[in-house]
């Protein structure tokens, strides 16, 4: 076996304890339905899930009374089993750049500090309940037919709906059961585009500083000169 093929090996094990968390609780969907969507181990029975996903699910009010273990078991609690699948992949495709960096605990790391940190951000949550809630209420249109709407009631009409969506939005998301490792999946998202930007940006300023010293060097003539005016790639 190469050793990239043991890198990816050892990485896939490393998540093994992670994915089997995810894969051992059953979905709200199987809880609700008292059966699970394919024969498993899992860590309570189908029929008896509901009262424990309940007290794994993050709400504002259970943070405010000090369930602070939620910010960590809300992660592992999935709507069904495309929201799990999806939720795998991701972990999959996007923490093995955190691994070949620092390893497990890297990976490890980011996933859960981020789910943590999504956990509480109750402004986040609260600004996306507030675009929804806009996004679904249609603005009025110019004109009915043959009849043009006045430009000032299209203009209260729009102040209602944002005074609406502002208002029922902090109270809507305050009372929403919050799940799913979406949190940990996007931090290592963004883990992986720092990487890259930072690798961007090493790259570009060796390549000006090999540009100063070329162009400060001595150089035989004018093929010499106009080489060394070229950047390296």
């Amino acid at each position: 076996m190469t050793p990239f093929g043991h890198h990816e090996l050892e990485y896939l094990v490393g998540l093994a304890p992670l994915v089997f968390g995810m894969v051992a609780m059953p979905t709200m969907e199987e809880a609700f339905t008292h059966r699970l969507s394919f024969q498993r181990q899992v860590l309570v029975a189908p029929a008896d899930a509901l009262p424990t996903l309940r007290r794994c699910v993050l709400t504002k009010s259970t943070l405010e009374q000090g369930e602070w273990w939620r910010l960590f078991t809300y992660m592992f609690v999935h709507r069904d089993w495309e929201h799990v699948w999806t939720n795998i992949g991701g972990l999959l495709c996007n923490g093995f750049a955190a691994f070949t960096q620092f390893g497990h605990i890297s990976t490890y790391g980011v996933f859960l500090l981020s789910g943590l940190l999504a956990g509480t951000n109750s402004w986040g949550r609260a600004y996306q309940t507030k675009a929804q809630l806009q996004a679904s209420v249609a603005d009025l249109p110019q004109s009915f037919g043959p009849v043009r709407v006045p430009n000032l009631l299209r203009e209260c009409w729009a102040s209602t709906k944002q005074a609406t969506a502002n208002w029922t939005a902090p109270r809507l998301s305050g009372r929403t059961d919050i799940y799913g490792a979406s949190g940990g999946v996007c931090g290592l998202m963004g883990f992986n585009l720092g990487l890259w930007a930072h690798r961007v940006w090493r790259h570009l300023r060796a390549d000006a500083e090999s540009f100063q010293l070329r162009n400060v060097a001595p150089s035989p003539g004018s093929p010499g000169f106009g080489f060394g005016t070229v950047p390296s790639p």
